[in-house]
């Protein structure tokens, strides 16, 4: 028993020597010379050439927490100090106008989770995203490798569109003061890139023709799982909410997908059509 216990103790002795060395002071530490390039991809991973999107900030966190803005090279490359001895996240987000944001320029103590960019409001409602695009990407560094070469920083759009259409609009409801509430849209994106802050409703533009009512797009961030609702209003009054398709499902809507309501007034069903983000409209119209 006695000779169990001092090999117990010897072991459990040299793992803390071992751990003990593992220090600041001798973990790898070094520099990605060749850098970071902010890269944007499409949904389907194609890479995208946005010669109208401008960075507004490529940040390093270090544990979760802000250490740095990363300063752009001539060559449009970002080079990063690295070491193993901590979690490194490198995030960046660019926009083609950036009136339709405020910013906040992250600062000693700010974490991945807090807000980065918000959406902001007028005397006419909710600003959209006016060019449809916010590309956002992120990279972790993968401790213990040495990436060589460039390094891509894969960006996305996390910005997405809707537009509404109901047939049969008249036929079911009759004349009236027609307009039409889309919401489940958020209002920032944190640095960790999820959507934050209050849920947006938008009053989108429309026009009627051959008793068919069609919006012009809405083009927001997306609240993710939280879904479209969409909700027809005559005279005050809410004539018709739609929330789900005709499988039941909850409408949802990620960023790059420009996506088409249709709702049959007089058969109270909806279908969903996923169109190309090249055929969507680009007509932006302050709601």
């Amino acid at each position: 028993m006695q000779k169990t216990l001092t090999i117990t103790l010897s072991l459990l002795f040299a793992a803390l020597l071992l751990q003990s060395c593992i220090t600041e002071e001798n973990c790898y530490h070094g520099v990605l010379a060749d850098g970071l390039r902010p890269t944007c991809y499409d949904a389907g991973g194609a890479e995208v050439q946005d010669t109208l999107a401008r960075v507004a900030g490529v940040y390093e966190f270090v544990n979760g927490y802000f250490r740095q803005a990363l300063t752009r090279r001539a060559d449009g490359t970002y080079a990063l100090p690295v070491n193993d001895c901590d979690n490194i996240e490198v995030v960046a987000l660019a926009t083609h106008l950036s009136d339709d944001f405020n910013m906040q320029a992250p600062e000693e103590g700010t974490r991945l989770s807090d807000v980065w960019a918000s959406l902001m409001s007028t005397t006419q409602g909710h600003l959209q995203v006016a060019s449809g695009r916010v590309w956002y990407g992120s990279w972790v560094y993968p401790s213990g490798e040495r990436p060589k070469g460039v390094i891509a920083l894969p960006m996305t759009n996390r910005a997405a569109r809707v537009t509404v259409v109901v047939d049969h609009l008249k036929q079911c409801y009759g004349e009236g003061d027609y307009s039409v509430r889309v919401t489940g849209f958020s209002r920032s994106i944190a640095y960790d890139g999820t959507a934050l802050g209050d849920i947006l409703d938008y009053r989108p533009a429309y026009t009627v023709a051959d008793d068919k009512l069609t919006t012009t797009a809405v083009t927001s961030l997306p609240a993710g799982a939280k879904g479209i609702t969409v909700e027809v209003i005559r005279d005050g009054q809410v004539a018709l909410t739609v929330s789900a398709g005709k499988d039941g499902k909850p409408i949802t809507l990620s960023g790059g997908e420009s996506k088409t309501i249709e709702v049959n007034a007089l058969t109270a069903t909806t279908t969903i059509s996923v169109g190309s983000w090249q055929d969507a409209s680009s007509e932006y119209v302050v709601p």
